[in-house]
């Protein structure tokens, strides 16, 4: 009668043990895997902007993330380059999970769209790649534990944006032309469904831009206005 309780333990402590191992090992790479990232889908967005073979030649180290994006930065410091989180995991077939994974990030990949059509210079976007390509896009990735991946971006969805500064401070004239950015925003019938404005400020060039257009949804009654929100954080 104990052999069978002793085999029931043993696999409950394994099980314990591997949930434990997987757990910690997501936390340590923020869930970030090179598998994840591959796709043959071609969800109907292009890919459009500079060429990202210049961009992809030195490595770029993972540095961030946000809610719907894995935040690299090149070698000298000058570009980003972000992968979505919302790929699925190619190792869960469920079909609901796939539908809902795939949603979100069809959402994403048209917000991005919608800022490089007519917000590219307020949003610091360089190149968008994706949709699935022929010609190779090698690179090397560096994650959290310093691992290096070689990869081929060809088969990925990418953006790539010129690395901004954060805001300097929120002096009257930078919050007269944080205004003005939001209302340049407004008057392409663009919203951000994101209420966090000030998450998603940074500085290039002297002026602010926006820095995640991941929440852009085309809206034609886009407030022209700093959102309250943002006004009580200036508080």
């Amino acid at each position: 009668m104990l052999k069978p309780a002793r085999c029931l333990l043993k696999s409950l402590t394994f099980f314990a043990l591997f949930g434990l191992a997987y757990f910690l090992s997501d936390q340590a790479t923020w869930g970030f895997t090179v598998a994840r990232l591959k796709t043959s889908q071609d969800l109907g967005f292009i890919s459009a902007g500079a060429d990202p073979h210049l961009y992809l030649q030195q490595k770029f180290y993972l540095r961030d993330q946000g809610g719907q994006s894995y935040v690299f930065v090149s070698a000298d410091e000058n570009y980003v380059l972000k992968f979505f989180k919302d790929m699925p995991r190619p190792w869960l077939a469920l079909a609901s999970y796939q539908k809902k994974k795939l949603g979100k990030l069809k959402r994403t990949l048209n917000g991005y769209q919608l800022a490089f059509n007519h917000l590219r210079e307020d949003t610091g976007l360089l190149s968008l790649h994706l949709s699935p390509t022929a010609s190779p896009l090698l690179t090397t990735l560096v994650d959290r534990l310093g691992i290096e991946h070689a990869i081929d971006l060809s088969s990925t969805y990418f953006v790539l944006q010129r690395k901004a500064a954060p805001l300097p401070d929120f002096s009257a004239a930078t919050v007269s032309q944080i205004s003005r950015l939001v209302k340049k925003r407004a008057s392409a019938h663009i919203a951000d469904h994101d209420p966090r404005l000030q998450a998603n400020l940074g500085w290039i060039d002297n002026r602010p831009i926006f820095i995640d257009p991941g929440r852009f949804v085309e809206d034609g009654s886009a407030s022209p206005e700093l959102p309250p929100k943002f006004l009580e954080f200036l508080q």
